[in-house]
């Protein structure tokens, strides 16, 4: 798991199967491999069709922005509009103006990590 469809199919063809697609909602990055059909390990005859199931972004899935070098209204935009939720507390508490000039330090979870749309996460900030 975690190859490319490319990577796979080129693997299973190499090994004599015939190869299928087909493409999944997911948590994992899209066009990762998730699952094949049989298991891997699975003792097959030659020329036997394994299906490759690969995560493709969806309605479920959101990925968590890069929000290096912004200010905590920026970022709350830019969480929003990805999809995702920011605890309503710091979210009240990002908006006032005091928080302007102080600098992201880091979001649970990181930059890039795919998540269940929706999903609620916390950002932190330094000032001084």
């Amino acid at each position: 798991m975690g190859a490319t469809y490319d990577q796979a199919a080129a693997r299973l063809t190499a090994a004599g199967f015939t190869v299928a697609r087909t493409d999944v909602v997911s948590t994992r990055p899209a066009g990762s491999v998730t699952a094949t059909n049989p298991a891997s390990g699975t003792q097959l005859p030659g020329g036997a069709k394994v299906t490759v199931s690969v995560a493709k972004p969806g309605a479920t899935q959101a990925t968590m922005p890069d929000l290096r070098g912004s200010r905590p209204r920026d970022a709350i935009t830019a969480v929003e509009a990805a999809g995702l939720t920011l605890d309503p507390v710091w979210r009240a508490t990002y908006v006032d103006p005091y928080w302007d000039n102080c600098r992201f330090l880091y979001s649970t979870p990181p930059a890039g990590t795919a998540v269940a749309r929706g999903t609620q996460v916390s950002l932190q900030y330094g000032c001084g």
